[in-house]
């Protein structure tokens, strides 16, 4: 870096002489001075000095030189070297000299003759430090423009590479919206394609199922085909789970249900099984496991067939626990008011442990991954490498986590827990027991059905189920064949396929609705008790969202292949109010027609006084509806006295249940 300079400049040799001695005196060798005697030399000196590279920092001039005056002087050095300070040595007749100095020349600062050499020392320091200042603040502000300018390009090279990154994230958009839509479109192909024919499969082996005619070796033959189909359908499903998960398209559905009776029917299901393998299964339940709470009730079902029966299937001898615990979580939740609060959340925990075969170290972390089995389950030639990975992913969508522990020879323990809600007895929707429909009650009209099927297997399904049951019945193969024949017969009820060669069964239903409008607006009417006429869709989808396609298109309701047969009249029941005769086993009569009497008056003394009182009033009454929501209140221990009401009911036998109260209000 150059030494900074500063030019003396005065006529009077002494007083130039003196004056530039105590600038190099008191200033040392920091900063080179020099001596000019007229204007026109001291603007050769500051030429020759930036010829050089040197800068002049300061000029100090006395106000009467030879020549070009003072005000000339410093107004050209303030043309040329603008960042040049200038100091004028002044007498008091030099006062208007510096008035235009400071006027037209920006001067520093003027120094009255004779001067004070401290007072001269410190002016001068003061304006060394101001140039150095404003010297390192223009270096500065360069320095800011050239990071500016760098900025501008870096945010405009960052603009450039965020647009390029935003397209190509667009076109892997699109490629993956085009992937999954060609996924989707395969699974519902093949949702179809294995659905429909084990529709078929399960359906006449079901029907079969009824005959009296066959003996026992075409019963247990029977039994194989249904249960093997049955097999072969949860495969099919847990690929499509699997397929629906991966495409974002499984959802929480949660339903109202009573914990009790859910857990009991999984503990019969495997009782037996662990029966078969010769292997004990112990239940442990929390004493104080809420009775009605509110969570997926389906994917909490599979999880725990999957997790059983994988316990059962790889545990040989020894035993199975299924524990189940309840626990309240508490936790503080901040308010606006600065005033803690605190929430309550409900979960289960469940725990599967059986002492089998276990799982092997190095395969214990991939467990959960799809398409992955053990070396024993490979053996086993069983399963798809789905169920856990599906299990796992159910759990985590009902908001749980699950975790596994095992030990090779020494069986392995799986543990989940899942945030659930309680709810009230009130909020459970009672279903009445299923029971086999043998004919159309009396006095009811010839219900028209029309079945709309390009299966000839699918449709001759449904006639075998509908016929015997007393229905009048005509088919179609395609929507084209639906629409005339709807025009001429007008259905009380449609079975409508949706997939269809011509017209599918969407637009079927979308211009029968059109054209019960037009009818509508023309002021006519059909000769029907239900007008529109009622379109249940059958589909083999298992996406969730095509119900509501479904429902966009006009249709009513929607089954799944493969369907049952209960679940066909039950549609049908709720459209068109059909009532049926049901056909009762002769051990189920036998069980409620001997059943001890005083052991039923000892069972309904159990219950609340309230409670005895409302079924009395509701059983008066004949509100069946509010009969079943009291009998759901009845505790597990006194099931018989549930299954007991219930059956009256079914039979229309309240005066039983009457008889029964009135008894027990004599005896009080």
């Amino acid at each position: 870096m150059s030494t900074l300079a500063i030019v003396c400049v005065g006529d009077e040799c002494i007083i130039l002489d003196s004056f530039t001695e105590q600038l190099k005196r008191n200033l040392g060798h920091s900063y080179a001075i020099e001596a000019a005697e007229s204007g026109e030399e001291a603007l050769e000196i500051l030429a020759d000095l930036e010829e050089s590279g040197q800068e002049v920092a300061l000029v100090i001039s006395d106000y009467a030189i030879p020549g070009m005056n003072v005000d000339e002087l410093l107004s050209k050095i303030h043309d040329q070297y603008p960042k040049t300070l200038k100091i004028v040595l002044t007498e008091e007749g030099g006062s208007q000299v510096v008035e235009n100095a400071v006027n037209h020349a920006k001067l520093y600062r003027y120094i009255a003759k004779p001067w004070d050499e401290t007072d001269l020392i410190l002016t001068v320091k003061e304006a060394l430090r101001r140039y150095k200042q404003e010297k390192q603040l223009v270096a500065q502000n360069e320095r800011l423009k050239q990071l500016n300018a760098e900025l501008e390009e870096l945010n405009s090279q960052l603009e450039q590479k965020v647009a390029e990154r935003t397209y190509e994230l667009q076109q892997a958009v699109i490629a993956a919206e085009v992937a999954n839509k060609a996924k989707s479109e395969f699974l519902a192909n093949m949702s179809h394609e294995l659905r429909s024919p084990l529709n078929t499969i399960l359906g006449f082996s079901q029907l079969m199922q009824h005959s009296l005619n066959l003996d026992p070796q075409q019963q247990e033959n029977i039994t194989i085909i249904n249960r093997s189909g049955e097999h072969l359908l949860s495969l099919i499903n847990n690929v499509l789970d699997l397929s629906k998960i991966e495409a974002g398209r499984i959802t929480l559905n949660e339903s109202n249900f009573h914990l009790i009776s859910f857990l009991d029917d999984l503990e019969n299901m495997f009782q037996f099984k662990a029966e078969e393998r010769g292997i004990e299964l112990f239940c442990d339940r929390d004493p104080y496991l809420p009775q009605y709470v509110r969570t997926d009730r389906v994917k909490l079902r599979q999880i725990l067939i999957n997790l059983l029966s994988n316990a059962i299937k790889f545990t040989s001898e020894g035993n199975v626990l299924f524990k189940v615990e309840y626990q309240k979580h508490y936790g503080r939740v901040e308010t606006d008011n600065l005033i803690d609060t605190f929430s309550i959340t409900h979960h289960l925990y469940f725990e599967i442990k059986d002492t089998g075969v276990g799982i092997p170290r190095d395969e214990i972390e991939n467990i959960f991954e799809p398409f992955t089995q053990t070396k024993l389950g490979r053996k086993a030639s069983e399963g798809t490498g789905l169920g856990l990975a599906i299990t796992r992913s159910f759990v985590e969508i009902i908001g749980g986590k699950i975790s596994v522990t095992s030990q090779e020879s020494c069986g392995s323990t799986f543990k989940f827990d899942i945030p659930i809600g309680l709810v009230e007895a009130t909020d459970i929707e009672v279903k009445q027991p299923t029971r086999r429909v043998i004919a159309l009650a009396r006095n009811q009209p010839i219900y028209r059905i029309l079945i709309v099927d390009d299966k000839w297997e699918n449709r001759q399904l449904l006639r075998q189920i509908l016929s015997p049951i007393g229905f009048d019945l005509k088919e179609a193969t395609n929507g084209k064949e639906a629409i005339e024949i709807w025009e001429k017969w007008q259905p009380h009820l449609i079975w409508m396929d949706v997939r269809m060669p011509i017209i599918d069964g969407y637009e079927t239903t979308k211009k029968i609705r059109l054209r019960e409008c037009e009818i509508w607006q023309l002021g006519d009417r059909f000769p029907l008790p239900h007008f529109p006429t009622v379109i249940i869709a059958i589909t083999a989808s298992t996406f969730e969202e095509e119900e509501s396609v479904i429902v966009g298109a006009g249709c009513n309701d929607f089954v799944r292949k493969p369907f049952r047969e209960g679940i066909i009249l039950e549609k049908m029941a709720h459209f068109l109010e059909v009532s049926y005769i049901y056909q009762e086993e002769k051990k189920v009569q036998e069980k409620f027609d001997n059943i001890c009497e005083t052991s039923l008056v000892q069972s309904i003394s159990t219950m609340p006084q309230t409670w005895i009182e409302q079924l009395y009033q509701a059983t008066e009454s004949i509100n069946n509806e509010e009969i079943f929501q009291l009998i759901s209140k009845i505790p597990p221990s006194h099931n018989f006295l549930a299954e007991t009401l219930t059956y009256w009911v079914n039979q229309f036998r309240c005066d039983r249940i009457l008889d029964l109260i009135e008894s027990i209000i004599s005896n009080s």
